[in-house]
């Protein structure tokens, strides 16, 4: 019993010690339980420190999501408002045409998809071919030409070389057959006395 006695506060002086080890540890945190710094403002750790370490390294904060720019879609623009009319053997702009024009200008100018546009060049069944296809090109260079005096320089729309498309003797002679006289032909034939205008865009 003389030798149970020593061994017993030997164990108890053991577990004494290992608690007060534990506490000296616990001491890292203070009273409020917040993180202890030592003279270099380093966090004074500990074996017990969890997951959830409070000075551990702050992990890098999601980056917000910044949606893709919504595209501007090409205007519309139907095809009469595309379509630039003339008067019988003329060539000059009129002031009702060149309203439109302003506006396809306009349109060109601030699309950001639209990059270039062919001009189409037509006449009327009067005439003979050559003097037609010479006819088609001053209407459609007339255009052109009004439309690149608006460009603005910002712009990526390309006004292009004029592609010509005659139109007369090939057409259907349904004025010709239904009129008699020469004034009442030429009046029939005014929906063919155009040029006609198409955008190219990127989509």
């Amino acid at each position: 019993m003389r030798q149970a006695l020593p061994i017993l506060a030997s164990f108890m002086l053991v577990l004494s010690a290992s608690a007060a080890m534990a506490e000296s540890e616990r001491n890292a945190y203070n009273k409020n339980d917040a993180p202890l710094v030592d003279s270099a403002g380093e966090c004074v750790r500990t074996k017990w420190m969890v997951d959830n370490d409070p000075c551990a390294p702050e992990a890098p904060k999601p980056v917000a999501y910044t949606p893709p720019p919504v595209p501007v879609a090409v205007p519309t623009v139907t095809r009469e408002q595309l379509t630039i009319y003339f008067a019988f053997d003329s060539a000059e702009i009129t002031p009702e045409s060149a309203a439109k024009l302003d506006r396809i200008s306009q349109i060109a100018n601030t699309s950001k998809e639209i990059t270039g546009a062919r001009i189409l060049g037509f006449t009327d069944q009067f005439g003979s071919e050559e003097f037609n296809r010479n006819l088609a090109t001053r209407r459609a260079e007339a255009v052109r030409e009004y439309l690149r005096a608006r460009r603005d320089p910002n712009s990526q729309v390309v006004i292009g070389e004029v592609e010509l498309r005659g139109i007369g003797k090939s057409e259907p002679q349904g004025c010709r057959q239904r009129y008699r006289t020469r004034t009442e032909q030429i009046a029939c034939m005014a929906p063919q006395r155009r040029v006609e205008i198409e955008f190219t865009a990127t989509r």
